[in-house]
């Protein structure tokens, strides 16, 4: 994420000043901690009735809201997870690949 933050804070800077750059990254710092900080302290409970209580105009219009804050709180309270085996992958991946040699991993060579 530190790509993220630094592509922003050069944009920010080249748009406006270096003082609106560093508020505008430590805004997102802070709203991805306050977002972890949520996710980790709240129960799937706890989140789907927050998002039930955001829905209540769509109930009015006829919406399934109990289905579609059911599916919300979901993708939020697993990030974690996916994001774990995501890495658990990623590092499995690069074993694989060092473990070969170099001339295998060009693809120079066909592999009978």
């Amino acid at each position: 994420m530190l790509w993220m933050f630094t592509i922003r804070f050069f944009l920010q800077w080249w748009l406006a000043s270096w003082q609106l750059g560093v508020i505008v990254v430590l805004r997102m710092i802070t709203l991805i901690l306050l977002a972890n900080a949520v996710t980790i302290t709240s129960t799937l409970d706890d989140i789907t009735e927050m998002f039930l209580w955001l829905m209540c105009p769509h109930r009015k219009l006829g919406s399934a809201t109990e289905n579609l804050a059911f599916a919300m709180s979901l993708c939020i309270h697993f990030i974690p997870i996916l994001i774990a085996i995501l890495n658990t992958l990623l590092d499995a991946r690069r074993l694989r690949i060092n473990d070969r040699p170099l001339i295998d991993r060009l693809g120079i060579i066909a592999q009978p």
